[in-house]
């Protein structure tokens, strides 16, 4: 996926704070010290499944492009990303975008 998203962490240039990738999911936000944590445990996982689905997607697209119009994927579930992780829908957006045109330009085509 195409992003912003750092792979080590980095300074706050407001604050001088250590900053990490996971960061940006802001799941920390809804962390509760004395309760449940299955809100942000749940918002996590689907990042994740949602995730794991797009690299199997751009997987396919590098090693056998021809193959994606052929089959379906699904995902068991919500597809839209609720509460702090919502902001990543942007990226999968964009990240899907950059997807089909690079297959359409060389003529292979996602499902549609």
């Amino acid at each position: 996926m195409t992003g912003k998203l750092r792979r080590n962490s980095h300074k706050c240039p407001g604050c001088g704070a250590q900053i990490w990738p996971t960061d940006d999911l802001r799941t920390h936000e809804e962390f509760d010290g004395d309760g449940s944590n299955l809100t942000p445990v749940g918002r996590v996982m689907n990042f994740c499944e949602r995730l794991l689905l797009s690299m199997y997607i751009e997987g396919f697209a590098r090693s056998s492009p021809h193959k994606l119009g052929q089959g379906i994927f699904i995902a068991d579930g919500l597809l839209a990303l609720f509460g702090t992780v919502a902001p990543m829908k942007r990226r999968f957006v964009s990240w899907w975008q950059q997807m089909t045109t690079q297959l359409n330009s060389r003529g292979q085509f996602l499902p549609s």
